[in-house]
Order: C-alpha cells, then structure tokens, then sequence
C-alpha cells in the first residue's frame, strides 16, 4: 500500500474508531474511502488535464483534504469526494451512443415510412435521412470524431462548430445547402446562458423550413427553462442525461437536498477566500464558490472539470490545491 493511501486509511479509521466511542457522526468514512479509491482505480486516472503533474489520485486526495485543518472540514472534503458524479471515457462514448441510438434516429427517422423501417438496407437509409442535417456543435468541447466513430458513421459532411460570438454563427450556417435542418450537440450545459445565447442567433438566420433538434449530453435541470423555446415550432431539445436540481450544491439550501450538503455548504462558504484566489497573474479564477452563476454542479468529466461544478474541486489558488484541476480559457 502507498504512504498515501495508508495515511488516507489512518485517517478515515481513526474517524470511525471516534464514532465508535460516542460521536454522533453515523457516517462511515472508511466505507466512503474505499468506494473512492476503487473509482479512482477504476475510472478517477482516466482524467486527462494535468495528468503528468497533479499525481496519482491517492495523493491528490490527501493533499486536498490537507486544505482543511479541522477535522470537520475533512470530513465534509471526504462527502463530497464521495458525491461527485464523474463522467469518464466509457461513458462519454456511451453517452454519444445513446444521443445517436436514442435520440437522433428516432428524431430523422420520423420521415421514414414503414417500408423503410423494415427494409433490409435500414441501416443506410437512416443514414441517408441523417444526411439531410448538418451537425453542429456549440463550442468545441463536443468531441465529434468520438461522436462519429463510436456510431460507425462515415460519409457525413463534417460537422460545425459554431462558437460563442454572434457575429460568427450566422456566416457558419450552411443556408445555401440542400438540407432539411440542423441537429446541435454539446457535451455539458450548465445554466444554459451559453447555449440560449447561441441558440437564438441559430434560430434568427437559420431557415424558416428547417427543423432543429439541440442534444446535450448532459444537462443541468436549471437550464431546461433557458434552452426550450416554446414559441419555436420547428426546434426540439432533448437531453442524454438531465442532473435533478436536488444534485446539485447550491449556496441556498433545497428541502429535498441529501443531508449532507449542509456541512459541504458551510465549507464551501469558509474556503471561498481562499479557493478564488487566483494563482498567479495568468490565472482568471472563478469568482462564485458556487461554480459559475451559482450552478453548484458536482460534475467532472474525464476530458476536464466543468466552471459550473465547484471551484474547490477544480481551482488551483497559492493556499488551495485541487482534487481534479481544469484547465480553462482567459475571458477577454
């Protein structure tokens, strides 16, 4: 066993001997602790950013719960680690699997006929259908050769990214073409400020015959009201996986919340100043302990930690060290 992983067991055993003796904390930490260490094994190393300088997951673990001094504070690290939901490589493709298999066949096959459905050449056909949409992207975070090669689709124009600035979108968008519409995808959407943003640019140029389908992989529920327009007859967004708002750690409490995002809660709020600090004059940290716009997301991708999850899972600050570290673009 690893110094590390021995100090992390000392830890955790000496909590629950605590217990033992009288605490009232019911929580089992050692439990938690190998429920990590077995996704850290499994799934944790797949992450990608920083990978040849953070460490094995172990340590990073013990240095970030190091952070904290009191026990309490500890404690509430070792929860939330045990909270978080990653999204790692096999995932990722089998979400894209799904957003093909699930959701953009059914949606191009809608003008398919029963014929068709039954056809020996189906295959083809659906691919025939699915080529009269250009796809899009709207930031290039959506990895679409995963997206293409995991569902074997060949012979597709290649896809679009469209960006954050308006002046760009409307010059991308394949007007000219002989299509029937446009499927967008994207892999994460936080408060969906973002995609809305875009969205409406699409929806001010795109054609009044087109039809438009948004996928994301993952979804915030706090986004659902921002990315849906009700008035928008000929537009769909249907999510992979929606995040309930329940899971998600905001700085107001929910009655329905899991009951320990309390003691996270508190130690989100007494290491805000230390965790936004930023590291040096390149870094542009988060400036909501929260994640961005409050969002209190939990979420970690194997490709890089969303601005949306909390910063002390991901901000690198001169007193703070991070359990997965994002990297990030400088805001202009």
């Amino acid at each position: 066993m690893s110094e590390a992983r021995k100090s992390l067991y000392e830890l955790v055993c000496k909590w629950d001997e605590d217990a033992h003796k009288g605490s009232s904390d019911p929580y089992q930490y050692r439990r938690a602790l190998d429920e990590i260490l077995f996704q850290a094994d499994l799934r944790f190393r797949e992450y990608v950013q920083f990978q040849e300088t953070l460490g094995e997951f172990p340590v990073r673990l013990a240095e970030w719960l190091e952070n904290a001094k009191p026990a309490i504070q500890k404690k509430a690290l070792l929860k939330l680690a045990n909270s978080l939901l990653f999204v790692d490589r096999s995932q990722s493709l089998s979400l894209c699997r799904d957003a093909y298999r699930r959701i953009i066949i059914r949606w191009v096959s809608r003008k398919l006929t029963a014929n068709d459905l039954l056809a020996p050449d189906y295959d083809s056909r659906v691919i025939s259908a699915l080529r009269r949409y250009s796809l899009l992207s709207i930031t290039e975070s959506f990895y679409f050769s995963d997206f293409r090669s995991v569902n074997n689709l060949i012979g597709l124009p290649k896809p679009i990214i469209l960006g954050e600035k308006k002046k760009n979108i409307a010059p991308l968008l394949p007007i000219d073409a002989d299509i029937d519409g446009l499927i967008i995808l994207e892999d994460v959407v936080g408060t969906g400020d973002q995609a809305r943003r875009v969205l409406t640019e699409v929806r001010r140029h795109a054609r009044p015959d087109w039809t438009v389908l948004f996928v994301p992989l993952v979804m915030l529920e706090e986004a659902s009201s921002k990315v849906y327009f009700p008035d928008w007859a000929k537009f769909d967004v249907v999510p992979v996986f929606l995040i309930p708002a329940d899971d998600c750690l905001k700085q107001k409490p929910s009655t329905t919340e899991h009951g320990d995002f309390k003691h996270i809660r508190t130690l989100v709020s007494q290491t805000a100043k230390r965790v936004l600090e930023p590291f040096d004059e390149h870094d542009d940290p988060p400036d909501d302990p929260f994640g961005y716009k409050g969002c209190g997301a939990l979420v970690v991708a194997h490709r890089n930690t969303p601005n949306n999850t909390l910063p002390l899972i991901h901000h690198l600050a001169p007193e703070w060290k991070p359990l997965f570290r994002r990297i990030h673009h400088a805001r202009s």
